[in-house]
């Protein structure tokens, strides 16, 4: 048996849902439309009923949302200066793109969540310009 690809749902007003994971959905007024697993939490959100009575499956692990990081973006700046920073002590040049900047995809393990390279171009920055504000020494 094939496990279940989308549930039915139904809004009662016309509505657009646009998820992070990149998918959109247009609800129109009483018209049922498929919802993919990862996006039910939101659509029974914004008002959506199933449509066909099933209960969705709302278990954590199949509509598990990738780490997107924190929110707040004076929280997020810390974290990334900090890893920044810590790259800059280590020196370490398979860490460094060939222009001298950090790899995205580095400092993005080193912090557990997905980093613009803007971000880490501005992190880069204030690590540099502010070096003893930023790292920690532990002290």
């Amino acid at each position: 048996m094939r496990p279940k690809t989308s549930t039915q749902m139904v809004l009662d007003r016309k509505a657009t849902l646009r998820h992070l994971c990149g998918q959109s959905i247009v609800f129109e007024p009483g018209v049922p439309v498929g919802v993919p697993p990862q996006m039910i939490k939101s659509a029974i959100g914004m008002g959506a009923k199933v449509h066909d009575g099933d209960t969705p499956d709302l278990s954590e692990e199949e509509h598990k949302q990738p780490n997107a990081g924190p929110v707040d973006p004076e929280e997020r700046m810390e974290e990334i200066v900090k890893v920044v920073s810590e790259m800059i002590e280590r020196n370490n040049r398979e860490e460094w793109t060939g222009t001298g900047v950090p790899k995205v995809q580095r400092v993005t393990e080193l912090v557990g969540y997905k980093v613009q390279k803007q971000e880490i171009v501005d992190a880069f920055a204030m690590a540099r310009n502010n070096p003893e504000e930023v790292v920690e020494t532990g002290e």
